[in-house]
């Protein structure tokens, strides 16, 4: 549980920027990544987003249980999302090219994607960024996981 879910969620800390300020994790389920990285850093304003009431309505209990007043959560689908964050993250919630569909949408012009890829020890495969994307992907290693977790981040170029 703590390795795989909660350090998981944490290593997403290293790819957001200090001067960023909002966040929506896409396809959040119960709250992670986003839960963690709202704890993590509470100057953040977060975005909880899933399709599923059920697991949406788990998240916002979590979120009260813990006294979150940076997390908001929604339910509904990523296509129907507006707004504009400064990061946008996924992780194991949609393939890799809807991911960045969903991340030109939903990413401020100065905004980044984090998508969690993979935690094998191999480097993964990633396609080619589409135009106007750059891709950079990071093998992030910790002392309490028990794998290296792989994120790439977006950004438009």
């Amino acid at each position: 549980m703590i390795d795989r879910h909660i350090c998981d969620s944490l290593v997403y800390l290293i790819a957001i920027e200090p001067h960023q300020s909002t966040v929506i994790d896409v396809g959040s389920g119960v709250g992670l990544p986003g839960i963690p990285i709202a704890i993590g850093r509470p100057d953040l304003e977060v975005t909880l987003l899933d399709r599923s009431q059920r697991r949406t309505d788990l998240a916002r209990r979590a979120v009260r249980i813990l006294g979150l007043d940076n997390v908001t959560v929604e339910t509904g689908d990523v296509k129907g999302a507006n707004g504009s964050w400064d990061v946008v993250t996924f992780r194991a919630s949609l393939a890799p090219d809807a991911a960045v569909e969903a991340f030109e949408a939903l990413a401020a012009s100065t905004g980044i994607g984090v998508f969690g890829v993979s935690r094998l020890p191999d480097n993964p495969s990633v396609p080619e960024p589409p135009p106007g994307i750059s891709y950079e992907l990071r093998q992030e290693a910790s002392e309490v996981l028990d794998s290296p977790s792989w994120l790439l981040r977006m950004r438009h170029l």
